[in-house]
């Protein structure tokens, strides 16, 4: 998975046995390098990247082979990698697929000056998880799909947002596919959720593995 931060390029992906690297652009020219973070088992699946608004900082999450999401933030380019789990910190349940992580900046409701940082995934019970915080220690964690009354996941969810909805905040939006082929979105607007199924109202073919 690829991020851009001040115009830099970096790459994160999963090597042989599981092993976390990082390839990023330097001086004219690419370089590699072991993400390798203390504590953190060797990754189950594919890791994703994103950047934190404002600051020099970047994270990676992914899947452990111990079932849990795990969490590597680096404050600018000097020092190492720490890694913490949000699954064990929150006490939230095993990941069946890949986490897909996103930052956002705080919603005028609640009343926060913090940036968030989001993990969503979908567990072993094939419902969807939301982890979020607002510093690197505190993590939560919401049953999306207990919250929004919404059916089974068959695939891993993505995260998106809207740049503002109607009380000036970033709208937290998640898509995934649900049994029986069809296409939820599902989105917190400050005070609950809501959601829609796209394909139940246009009846399109069903997606291809559903």
């Amino acid at each position: 998975m690829a991020y851009q931060r001040f115009k830099r390029l970096g790459l994160f992906y999963r090597a042989a046995g599981g092993a976390l690297r990082k390839l990023y652009e330097e001086g004219g020219g690419w370089k590699s390098a072991a993400l390798a973070p203390a504590g953190a088992p060797p990754a189950a699946g594919d890791p994703h990247a994103f950047h934190v608004p404002g600051t020099k900082r970047g994270v990676v999450t992914w899947r452990g082979t111990d079932g849990e999401v795990w969490l590597a933030e680096r404050d600018g380019d000097a020092g190492a990698f720490k890694a913490v789990s949000p699954s064990i910190k929150a006490w939230s349940q095993y990941a069946a697929g890949d986490p897909f992580g996103m930052s956002l900046r705080p919603h005028p409701l609640t009343k926060s000056k913090k940036v968030s940082r989001n993990i969503v995934y979908h567990g072993v019970d094939a419902r969807v998880y939301q982890l979020w915080c607002w510093n690197a220690d505190e993590w939560h964690v919401t049953d999306v799909t207990g919250a929004s009354n919404l059916p089974r996941a068959v695939s891993d969810p993505t995260l998106c947002t809207y740049a503002k909805d109607q009380n000036g905040g970033a709208m937290l939006n998640i898509a995934f596919l649900g049994d029986g082929g069809r296409l939820y979105a599902t989105w917190f607007h400050g005070r609950g959720w809501g959601w829609v199924s796209p394909t139940g109202q246009c009846q399109p073919p069903v997606p291809p593995g559903a």
